[in-house]
């Protein structure tokens, strides 16, 4: 969203909407990075038949991406039968 907190306006850009070319297909359950990089998951959940073989489904996988704050969207896991949910945790370390 394109506003700030105390001033909320529906005002909205899409960060990212294709990878190599062809379209995601619900890209779902985003965590920012303290370092900018937004990392997503993209089942199928939010096509028609909400499973692999809807029509409109054009990645061959269902992924977890990353998107560098430049704007670059790479493929990070591809592997997973149905991603859903992402979470970052500090390891704590030992002294």
């Amino acid at each position: 969203m394109n506003s700030s907190l105390d001033n909320p306006a529906p005002n909205f850009s899409t960060v990212a909407s294709t990878y190599q070319g062809k379209r995601l297909s619900s890209p779902n359950d985003a965590v920012y990075r303290n370092n900018g990089d937004l990392y997503f998951t993209d089942p199928p959940y939010g096509l028609g038949q909400q499973n692999d073989e809807d029509p409109g489904k054009e990645q061959p996988y269902n992924g977890v991406y990353r998107v560098s704050p430049s704007g670059i969207v790479s493929l990070l896991v591809d592997s997973l039968t149905r991603p859903n949910g992402i979470i970052f945790c500090q390891a704590k370390r030992n002294s």
